[in-house]
């Protein structure tokens, strides 16, 4: 029904600064920057940076009316998507629809690739030849600026940006659906689209996943994505809101190849003024959430599977890596309200994916959605509570209370999540004594906040 929050002291809520963006030293469950541990919370619709749409050319794409949505359920971070590497492909549930989807095309005099498209000839796209061949050894200048722009934007709009450089999810279709997926059909490294004479299909399957397989032989696609990347960092990598997603969603076997993507990026920042973290997402096949924490990654984005959801594992400081935990890699890609409580108060950076255009016209379901994650950050920041919730020392125990949900800071701060229709629940604050605690109620549904007098520490049930 609510959250008791109890607390014994009180702090003023500051603005959030966008100063370099690290993992926490203190809490490596969350980031940090200009010293303050953070939450990052966030809305992302998927054409954030290349617009997507079953229409030729794909309107353009409102991204200044997505950070005011964004900032008004006050998120922290916001999703850069780099949707595909490929102009006309089918999603895999789009599989004998009649219409394709399109994105990396020129819509509204906005290049969409990082490459230009310079010809000679034109590119296959499975014969409708959609603009010039790609020449990758040339960067659209225009693509880049627009990337930089929307991250300059994130960053006046008070929100940390997530830059993603590769798309997988759409690509492994190809495979899973054959060539009517048309991935690969217009993929820049298909043979048929570039003037450089490389062919990211080695294997002659019609599908391409070996251009996100790592590679040890004569792979000439790798040396085009590692400058790619390079020319990503030069780009964008002087803002101090930046963190790098390496792909979304990618194939299976692709993890080897995702983690020389992050060595590529650490060993360019080197000689860089600032370093940003650098992230691995779910893949599909076996890939677990140990996998994920053994990778090089400094932050990770694991599946939020139907056992996760129903009870996801209190994120653990031995992880040494914050877990962005995004909805958009969910079961079915619906989440509830309890979910996002459930991450947050497990230690997780709940991130919520609207999914193509609904939050343009957001149904009351996604506004109540967004709205849980507008109560999480007036939690964390002070915003019409009692004090700040103190990420720096606040950890998931839940052996603290009689339900399983709860975020503290054992003789500080208690935060408890009881699930609408739970039962009456006590907080242990035995070992407490002589303390005097603050409690405050915050009802879930109508979003509103209870000041209910003190209790005092000793208790083991503290009802």
């Amino acid at each position: 029904m609510g959250l008791l929050f109890s607390v014994t002291f009180t702090t003023s809520a500051s603005a959030q600064q966008s100063t370099l963006i690290t993992v926490s030293p203190q809490n490596p469950r969350y980031f940090s920057a200009g010293g303050k541990t953070l939450l990052l919370t966030g809305v992302h619709n998927g054409n954030e940076v290349q617009e997507n749409d079953i229409v030729n050319p794909p309107p353009a794409f409102n991204f200044t009316s997505e950070l005011t949505l964004a900032s008004s359920y006050k998120s922290t971070l916001m999703y850069l998507w780099r949707w595909n590497e490929f102009p006309r492909y089918r999603y895999p549930g789009d599989v004998g629809y009649p219409k394709w989807r399109y994105s990396g095309v020129t819509a509204n005099g906005v290049s969409h690739q990082p490459w230009l498209r310079t010809g000679p000839g034109t590119t296959d796209d499975g014969g409708e030849h959609l603009g010039a061949k790609f020449d990758l050894t040339k960067y659209d200048q225009v693509w880049f600026d627009r990337l930089a722009a929307r991250v300059q934007a994130s960053k006046a709009a008070g929100m940390y940006a997530t830059v993603r450089l590769f798309e997988g999810h759409a690509m492994r279709s190809q495979s899973e659906n054959g060539p009517e997926a048309g991935t690969w059909l217009s993929h820049p490294f298909n043979a048929l689209n570039n003037i450089n004479g490389i062919n990211g299909d080695s294997s002659g399957d019609g599908a391409g996943q070996e251009t996100h397989r790592l590679c040890s032989g004569a792979c000439p696609w790798q040396s085009v994505q590692d400058a790619y990347v390079r020319k990503v960092v030069d780009t964008v990598g002087g803002f101090d809101n930046v963190l790098y997603e390496i792909a979304n969603e990618d194939v299976a076997g692709s993890l080897p190849w995702q983690q020389h993507i992050v060595d590529v990026i650490h060993t360019y920042e080197q000689s860089k003024p600032l370093k940003h973290p650098v992230g691995i997402s779910v893949m599909f096949g076996s890939v677990t959430m140990d996998q994920l924490l053994a990778t090089n990654a400094d932050w990770i984005s694991p599946s939020i599977d139907l056992t996760f959801q129903s009870n996801p594992p209190p994120a653990s400081r031995a992880w040494g890596k914050p877990v962005i935990a995004d909805t958009d890699h969910s079961a079915s890609m619906t989440s509830t309200m309890p979910l996002l409580w459930r991450m947050f108060l497990r230690g997780y950076n709940p991130l919520l994916y609207w999914g193509d255009d609904s939050w343009t016209t957001p149904t009351q379901t996604w506004i109540v959605k967004g709205r849980v994650l507008q109560d999480i950050q007036q939690i964390v920041q002070g915003f019409g509570h009692v004090a700040a919730l103190d990420l720096t020392l606040a950890e998931p125990h839940g052996e603290l209370a009689s339900i399983k949900y709860v975020l503290a800071n054992p003789g500080t701060q208690y935060l408890v999540y009881q699930e609408t229709g739970g039962a009456a629940f006590t907080v242990n604050l035995s070992g407490q004594s002589g303390k005097t605690f603050a409690v405050e109620w915050t009802d879930t549904v109508t979003h509103t906040v209870q000041t209910a007098g003190t209790v005092a520490g000793g208790n083991a049930a503290q009802s």
